[in-house]
């Protein structure tokens, strides 16, 4: 739902009708609504979790804590009399529902948890006494994550490295600062520069810049009697059939255009998103132009010349990123030095008869994956702008792992999100390993 929408809540309904609010689990402490007499509570939430053996994140639809129930009843009646109505028995209550909610550090990737760890000269991680102790595998797969892209050494206690430190000085998680440092290291032309901050922005705040209804606009055909024809026009307008990436950096520039609400309605792009991705991009800005590794960065670096960054020769009157085939392959290899660890290619016919799939290669969607390094199957996720690739590419990366149920199959499967199509030179190139 745009975000206009959403501030409808807090208006005064018209005379003789009564509000009525469908919320998430947001409405529990983020957000206060006033005059709200009642609450229907139904005992349920989803939460984000991140799956044990494939380090995927999925959306699980559990019973909520008990702690969050008290704080659901306390939404209702805040400024006058309420009652909260309990789609629940006691019984679940007390013997069902946990006390309280799964810590943080269980539920998200901990590479940069892992990282400044190291920096604080905390060798062994595993041993160390969280109040929580987080999944050895989680451990495990940030440690490795964190060597492959240079900021740990391969050996002994793996102790964090120059690149590992400076690592540190970006608020992102490290693979995208990994690129952003590649970048400056390279001395790449601004105009390169400039989008792969960009994108690391971005897809540091969000795996989506697309609401639910731009997703679905997306590979809608045109039909004629449809008033979303426009919208589903505008939307296309915004994908490259290489890479997300580059569709973000579209999306980005059709935002600056325009901060509107309206602006974004009509291209149906998240809003709060980009304008949190503008804000971390000014920030990532100045961090960079004060890296003390870097003997000199352009004054287009300058965080105050925002006239300068978010607009001039690099985006088209209508916010179209304007980029040569040369700059956007750089900007596809470049991401290749932060995804090093997520890689698949498309898997053979005996691959998927090993690990139970039906072999498909007439549609990209539906050609299976095989992740490098990790010898399991993965899909091409049907939001991402290379969905209707044919024929599938051979090798893609990746920037999330997401655990869905696909339409055609009742049990969840792999996705990748946020894809590059990459060729296995620009591999051998950033140094991944393919077999």
């Amino acid at each position: 739902m745009d975000f206009s929408r959403q501030q409808e809540v807090f208006l005064e309904p018209p005379r003789g009708k009564r509000l009525c609010v469908v919320a998430t689990n947001v409405a529990e402490t983020s957000i206060t609504i006033p005059n709200i007499r009642y609450v229907v509570d139904t005992g349920r939430v989803k939460m984000k979790t991140i799956d044990e053996s494939t380090g995927a994140s999925c959306f699980c639809i559990k019973w909520t804590s008990q702690a969050s129930a008290e704080q659901r009843s306390g939404r209702a009646g805040r400024v006058g009399p309420g009652h909260c109505y309990r789609l629940y028995s006691t019984a679940v209550y007390s013997n069902i529902m946990p006390k309280h909610s799964l810590p943080e550090i269980l539920r998200t990737s901990l590479e940069s948890v892992v990282l400044l760890m190291k920096h604080l000269g905390i060798d062994n991680v595993g041993s160390f006494p969280f109040p929580s102790p987080p999944n050895e595998n989680d451990l495990k797969r940030a440690l490795t994550h964190l060597t492959l892209i240079g900021a740990l050494d391969s050996h002994g206690e793996r102790r964090i490295t120059t690149l590992g430190k400076r690592l540190m000085a970006y608020p992102i998680p490290p693979r995208f600062s990994r690129v952003l440092l590649e970048a400056l290291d390279r001395k790449l032309p601004d105009s390169v520069l400039i989008m792969v901050v960009i994108i690391a922005a971005v897809y540091s705040t969000t795996t989506s810049v697309f609401t639910g209804e731009g997703n679905r606009l997306k590979w809608k055909t045109n039909d004629p009697n449809s008033s979303d024809d426009e919208r589903r026009s505008l939307v296309s307008s915004l994908l490259n059939p290489g890479s997300d990436l580059i569709t973000s950096l579209n999306a980005f520039g059709v935002y600056l255009t325009d901060t509107s609400s309206g602006n974004c309605h009509r291209y149906c792009l998240v809003q709060k998103s980009l304008s949190e991705a503008r804000q971390l991009k000014q920030q990532l800005q100045a961090l960079m132009s004060h890296d003390t590794v870097v003997e000199q960065v352009d004054d287009t670096l300058d965080v105050n010349d925002i006239g300068t960054m978010d607009s001039g020769p690099h985006f088209s009157d209508h916010g179209l990123v304007k980029l040569s085939k040369e700059q956007e392959i750089n900007i596809r290899k470049l991401f290749i030095y932060g995804l090093v660890d997520q890689v698949a290619r498309r898997a053979t016919i005996q691959e998927c008869r090993y690990h139970g799939v039906e072999y498909k290669d007439n549609k990209a969607t539906k050609a299976p994956y095989i992740l490098l390094g990790r010898a399991m199957i993965s899909y091409i996720h049907p939001t991402s702008s290379i969905a209707r690739t044919f024929p599938p590419p051979e090798y893609v990366t990746f920037a999330f792992l997401q655990r869905s149920v696909r339409s055609e199959r009742k049990e969840p499967a792999t996705m990748m999100l946020g894809l590059t199509i990459v060729t296995k030179e620009w591999l051998h190139d950033c140094g991944v390993i393919l077999e």
